[in-house]
């Protein structure tokens, strides 16, 4: 079935994408530092929604909607329709849904709609960079039996970086230790009392004694 092999295909391309996209970000897999929650998530979304809507979205909605021509302003108004209009409202808000829908273990689908709501614009924008052109490409001149392969395989690299920027909260960040005031004053506290116990301040502090000049001086006479 090539609904199947759609969904197949793209999950595991999901899958492995946020995996190397973990990995750029520092986790380390051996140490079990990957989020599998997050992985499962995105992979899940790459195979229903790449792999199953946008079969319906690009071979039968746009066809319907726009042609099935092959010519530039054909694949220019597809391209522009699906920058504006479909990636913003549909695609890529179902990306950041999946994509922190299990990573804190629990099910909770409006982190990532909080999420996209404050990077709407610039997510959009770098859809649009990288999708644009390379849809003029699969409008234009791959035939419509290959479309979903050919944005599949290109994809991937797109996929990497979606991943990022979906669940971009989830890279651990390093912690500041901030000293304690203990820390802070102690090497203060430290030279104050070195001062105090030194024997010049302890014969300023103190008068009465004797000092080393003065017993000298009593030693000599003793001579």
């Amino acid at each position: 079935s090539p609904w199947l092999s759609g969904f197949g295909i793209c999950f595991v391309k999901g899958s492995a994408a946020d995996f190397f996209s973990q990995t750029m970000e520092g986790r380390d897999w051996k140490k079990g530092e990957i989020n599998w929650g997050r992985n499962f998530g995105f992979a899940l979304f790459a195979g229903s929604y790449t792999g199953l809507v946008q079969n319906l979205v690009y071979m039968r909605l746009y066809t319907s909607w726009f042609g099935a021509g092959t010519c530039l302003r054909t694949a220019l108004t597809k391209s522009l329709f699906d920058a504006a209009v479909h990636s913003p409202l549909m695609y890529l808000p179902a990306g950041y849904v999946m994509a922190n829908l299990l990573k804190e273990n629990e099910f909770n689908p409006m982190t990532g709609l909080r999420k996209y709501s404050k990077e709407a614009v610039p997510s959009s924008l770098k859809c649009a960079a990288v999708w644009v052109p390379a849809h003029i490409v699969t409008f234009s001149i791959v035939p419509a039996h290959l479309r979903i392969t050919f944005v599949a395989t290109v994809s991937f690299g797109w996929m990497v970086l979606f991943s990022h920027l979906a669940a971009e909260a989830d890279v651990p960040t390093p912690t500041t230790v901030c000293p304690t005031p203990s820390a802070i004053f102690a090497p203060c506290e430290s030279s104050v009392l070195a001062s105090v116990n030194s024997p010049v301040v302890h014969a300023a502090a103190n008068p009465s004694s004797p000092r080393q000049d003065d017993l000298c001086y009593n030693a000599g006479m003793l001579w």
